[in-house]
């Protein structure tokens, strides 16, 4: 009985998690939430689902007095701008703009005059160039920053519908732009050469020639060289490392020539080995069985004396000439070991 009760009180809740997972967004909560894009894209999705063949008053209703409220609350946060956040208002008309292309061109299209009437997309063009413009005109530009956000807006003032006087303007400030960022790249080129990183220097300056030519300042005429110059000591350094990693591993190589090459598998061999011998520097370990005068298998670890196996007279004289301490006993069994040399 009790088993019953539990199982019914489960399936209750499994419903209602059922339905909790299963809810559909509506365009009044996304509304409420202020998502005004969002609940007019949600609305418009629902009607268009439906098809016209089900479109009713109701809908048309629907989607009227929504569009109005979104559109009287962008009127009311056009009007509360201050005077010179164009900020503010580019935001706005684009989202205007937006809406306007969101609901255009659809069945219910004839339903949404008013709006079309007041924002027709030449008047929301319209409105965004003279924003833009008025924008890019207020910033006194001095450094990067500061020009590259001019020549932004007069860009995108000019996605919207060219214009002359529009156009002199950005290729003026877009010169000065680009002068800048190849002042920039040419003096920390300068920087990255003054450390020798030459590399990074020819690199640089390779972007910086990119952008050049297209407004060719004298005091940079000297670029392509430069860039030359970096890389014939790019090379050289490249070389001289080289050449000096090479000597030190001919040194290494000499130094290591009279010493006991040993091999061991594992660290825990190393370690006894090093143990056994006091970190003898006439000891080198060696990664390949075949350049080894000694192959040692570890078989144990004591905290006295090692005993060693050596399983020629030619092994213990070498043992008996490298290690010059009283660790090490031989011992003639292998089992009877501690390390086995071979």
């Amino acid at each position: 009985m009790k088993g019953r009760i539990m199982r019914n009180i489960i399936a209750v809740f499994f419903m209602f998690w059922l339905a909790s997972c299963s809810h559909t967004r509506t365009y009044e909560e996304a509304y409420n939430e202020g998502n005004y894009l969002q609940s007019i894209n949600i609305l418009a999705l629902n009607i268009e689902q439906k098809g016209i063949a089900k479109f009713k008053q109701e809908d048309a209703e629907h989607l009227r007095n929504l569009v109005n409220r979104v559109m009287v609350k962008y009127e009311a946060d056009l009007a509360d701008s201050a005077a010179n956040d164009y900020e503010d208002k580019i935001s706005t008309y684009n989202k205007l703009m937006e809406m306007h292309d969101r609901l255009s061109n659809q069945f219910y299209s004839n339903e949404l005059t008013f709006f079309f009437n007041a924002y027709s997309r030449l008047d929301i063009n319209e409105n965004l160039f003279k924003c833009y413009v008025i924008k890019a005109n207020s910033i006194v530009a001095t450094d990067i920053e500061g020009y590259k956000a001019k020549v932004d807006l007069y860009h995108n003032a000019l996605e919207l519908k060219p214009s002359r006087n529009i156009q002199k303007l950005y290729d003026i400030n877009n010169n000065k732009y680009t002068m800048l960022v190849i002042e920039n790249l040419y003096q920390k080129a300068k920087e990255y050469a003054d450390y020798h990183n030459y590399e990074d220097a020819r690199k640089t300056l390779e972007q910086a020639k990119k952008l050049y030519y297209s407004v060719k300042i004298k005091k940079y005429k000297d670029i392509d060289k430069l860039i030359d110059d970096y890389w014939d000591k790019e090379q050289a350094l490249f070389e001289q490392r080289l050449i000096r990693e090479q000597q030190e591993k001919e040194q290494k190589r000499i130094a290591n020539r009279y010493k006991t090459k040993v091999y061991c598998a594992d660290t825990q061999c190393e370690n006894a080995v090093n143990y056994a011998t006091h970190y003898s520097s006439d000891i080198v370990f060696v990664r390949n069985e075949s350049e080894a005068d000694a192959k040692v298998s570890f078989q144990k670890q004591t905290d006295g004396a090692l005993n060693v196996y050596c399983d020629t007279d030619r092994c213990k004289e070498k043992v008996k000439r490298e290690v010059r301490n009283n660790n090490v006993n031989f011992v003639r069994y292998e089992n009877e070991a501690d390390v086995i040399i071979k």
